[in-house]
C-alpha cells in the first residue's frame, strides 16, 4: 500500500514539474485572458454537451450491463470522473467504478467485464474515427500515423474477440486451473478469475451487442470532438473537423496512460505540439487546453459529491 502512494505522489510531482515547464514557456496572462474572454453561453453549452455525453454514455453501459439501473451506472459514471481526476490515468476512474459497483453485487465478474467491454470498445469507436480523420484530412500527415492507429485497432478487436476461439479459452482456463493446484490459499481469487473468463466469452458471443457498442463508442466520441471544436472555435482556433478527429483520438489514448494525474501536463505539451504544426499559438493551445481542465473539474466535483452522499 505505501509503495502505492508512493507512485501517486510521484505522479503529482510529474504533473506538477509539468505545469511548471509549460507555464515558463509562454505569456501566462495571455493565456487567461483568452480564457477569460470566452462568453458565458459557450461555457454553458459546452458543460451540456459533457452532460449529454455522460447520458450517452452511461446508456452504452446500460445496453451491456442491463440489470442495473440506468440512474446508478450514469451516478457512477460521474463518480468515475472524480477518480479519474484524481488518481493518474482515465483507467482509474474505470477500476473505481468496477470496484463500487462490483463491492455490492453477486456477481462482481460480471460487472467488471462490463467495465472492459465498455472501455474496449470506447477505443476501437475513438481508433476508427481517428482513421477517419486521417483519411478525410487534407494536411500532409505520416502514413504511420494511419498504420499506427489502424494496429491498435486490431490489437483491440484481437483482445476483445480472442476469449471467442475456444482453444484460446481453455487454454487460459487451463493456466487458472494450474495455479489453483499451485497455490489453493488463492482458490477464490482464482474462481473469480475463471468467472470474468466465462463472463467474457458470454459476452462476446453477442456479435451484434459487440457492434452496437463501437458504434455507441464513435458516438460518444464526436462529444468530445464537439467539445473542443467549439472551445477552440470560440477561441479562434479554425481546424477543420476532420483534423479535430485524429488530433482528439491521438490526445486521448496519451491520456490512457497514467503519466500524471488528470492528464494534467500530457494534455497540455500534446495539444501544445499538434497544434503548434497547424499554425496555432502555444498560448491558444493552453488555453484550449486548461477550459477543457476546467470543464473536468466541475464534473469531477459533481461526482465526488455523488460519492461523498452514496
Amino acid at each position: 500500500m505505501k509503495k502505492f502512494f508512493n507512485k501517486i505522489y510521484i505522479k503529482y510531482f510529474i504533473t506538477c514539474g509539468l505545469l511548471v515547464w509549460l507555464f515558463l514557456k509562454f505569456d501566462v496572462g495571455k493565456v487567461f485572458a483568452i480564457i477569460s474572454g470566452l462568453s458565458v453561453f459557450v461555457y454553458l453549452m459546452v458543460n451540456f454537451i459533457h452532460l449529454v455525453s455522460y447520458i450517452f454514455s452511461a446508456l452504452k453501459w446500460k445496453i451491456i450491463l442491463r440489470k442495473i439501473s440506468y440512474i446508478k451506472l450514469l451516478k457512477l459514471y460521474l463518480i468515475g470522473s472524480y477518480y479519474s481526476m484524481v488518481l493518474p490515468g482515465q483507467i482509474a476512474g474505470e477500476a473505481a467504478k468496477a470496484y463500487i459497483l462490483g463491492k455490492d453485487d453477486n456477481e462482481a465478474e460480471k460487472v467488471a467485464v462490463s467495465v472492459i467491454i465498455d472501455k474496449i470498445t470506447g477505443i476501437i469507436g475513438l481508433l476508427l474515427l481517428s482513421i477517419a480523420g486521417i483519411f478525410f484530412s487534407k494536411m500532409n500527415l505520416s502514413p504511420k500515423l494511419a498504420y499506427s492507429f489502424s494496429a491498435a485497432v486490431i490489437i483491440c478487436i484481437m483482445l476483445l474477440f480472442s476469449l471467442r476461439i475456444s482453444v484460446i479459452y481453455h487454454f487460459f482456463y487451463s493456466i487458472t486451473n494450474s495455479l489453483m493446484k499451485h497455490f489453493p490459499k488463492f482458490k477464490a481469487s482464482i474462481i473469480f478469475l475463471q468467472n470474468i473468463l466465462s463472463s467474457w466469452q458470454l459476452y462476446i458471443r453477442k456479435t451484434g451487442l459487440m457492434l452496437l457498442c463501437v458504434s455507441m463508442g464513435v458516438g460518444y466520441q464526436l462529444f468530445a470532438v464537439l467539445i473542443y471544436s467549439t472551445l477552440a472555435s470560440s477561441m479562434g482556433i479554425i481546424i477543420p473537423f476532420a483534423d479535430w478527429l485524429w488530433i482528439i483520438g491521438f490526445l486521448s489514448i496519451i491520456l490512457l496512460l497514467p503519466i500524471s494525474i488528470a492528464g494534467i501536463g500530457a494534455r497540455e505539451g500534446t495539444l501544445i505540439g499538434i497544434l503548434a504544426t497547424l499554425g496555432i499559438s502555444s498560448e491558444k493551445a493552453m488555453a484550449l487546453s486548461l477550459s477543457i481542465l476546467g470543464i473536468q473539474i466541475v464534473w469531477a466535483i459533481i461526482g465526488a459529491l455523488i460519492e461523498i452522499k452514496r
